[in-house]
Parts: structure tokens; sequence; C-alpha cells
């Protein structure tokens, strides 16, 4: 293309593009070195912001003034503003596992958690931070204990040794679900087709 119709807007733009990032870099090695008044001269003569505003007034708060307080309140003003939504959004997502070992009651030993299993039913409520754990199958037989364990005391809880005994809560099919602070157990027999909700 040698139009210059179509070429001179771009060069004009080109060169006006490459003056304002020669522009910044000055004004990035002006603050890096402390070179306050040129960097202040330049950027009111220029006109050319070198960041964010707020990028320039968590500089101010936090290099120039060591208010950390400050600068926290303008990281969470920053988040409420929505201004690391885009920069999240585009993080591969990596959860981190890690072994916790809770609190044991004393002389209870392993009664006072549960013990191994598979097929059980877990449910958190947020709002208290408690799991509850349900039943399962231990390898040798089925479960019908019930527990909570506390997030915040890092403790479990033994709510019902043994639901069939106590509430007439019996079978194999089990499910517990918490919506709106309220726990509901639901268990049943395949064999009988009879059940109970609680």
């Amino acid at each position: 293309i040698d139009d210059p119709d179509v070429v001179q807007p771009c060069l004009n733009w080109y060169s006006k593009y490459r003056e304002q990032e020669a522009i910044r870099l000055c004004l990035k090695h002006f603050r890096q070195h402390n070179y306050t008044e040129a960097f202040e001269s330049l950027q009111k003569k220029t006109k050319i912001a070198l960041e964010h505003p707020m990028l320039t007034d968590l500089h101010e708060k936090l290099v120039l003034k060591g208010d950390f307080n400050a600068c926290e309140e303008l990281i969470e003003k920053a988040v409420n503003d929505g201004l690391f939504n885009q920069y999240i959004s585009q993080q591969e997502y990596k959860p981190r596992w890690g072994q916790i070992i809770p609190k044991s009651t004393k002389g209870d030993g392993e009664d006072s958690r549960p013990g191994m299993r598979g097929g059980h039913q877990m449910v958190i409520d947020a709002q208290t931070e408690t799991v509850y754990l349900f039943g399962g199958w231990d390898g040798t037989q089925d479960l019908a204990d019930f527990w909570a364990y506390s997030v915040k005391e890092n403790q479990w809880t033994c709510i019902s040794r043994d639901t069939e005994k106590e509430a007439s809560l019996f079978g194999f099919l089990r499910s517990v679900q918490c919506r709106g602070g309220i726990l509901r157990v639901l268990t049943g027999s395949w064999r009988t087709g009879s059940g109970n909700f609680g």
C-alpha cells in the first residue's frame, strides 16, 4: 500500500504512540530514581499518565509515605471496583490441599473422630463452617453414625453413634443436604421402599 491517504494516518498514529511510550519510559526512570521535580514537570507539560491513577496513588502511599493501612484500603477498593477481575478470570485454578489433623478429645482415642469409610454423605454449612458426615461403608459393615466437624475449632463431634437405633432411620440410600441453615437427612431402604426424612 502506497496511498498517502491510507499510510499517513498510520504513520502519524505510530509516531504519536512512540513518543508517548518514550515519555512514559522517561517518567518511569525519573520516578524510580526519585527525580521528583523532573517527573512532575514532564508529566505536567505532556499530560501523559505513567499508569492507572490508582497505581500512582498506591506508589505515593506505599513508597513515599509508607502508609500500609492506606495501601490495604486502596487494594480492597480495587477489589471491590473489580479491577482484578479480568486478571483473575484468566488464571488457571490451582487447588492446594493440605492434611487437616483435628484436635482429639482427651481419653476418647480414635472414638473422638470418624473412622475410615467410603460411600458416605457429606455436606458443609457455609454459615456455621460445619461439615456434616453421615454413614457410609467401612469395608465390612454399613455405618449409620452422624458427625459434625467444626472448621473454626478443628474438632469432630459425634452427633449420633447409630442413627438407625436412635431415630429409626435405616437403609442404604442416604442423602444429606444443607440449605438456608437447615440440615436435611434422607434415609431409606431399597429393599422395602420405605424411608424417613428428618
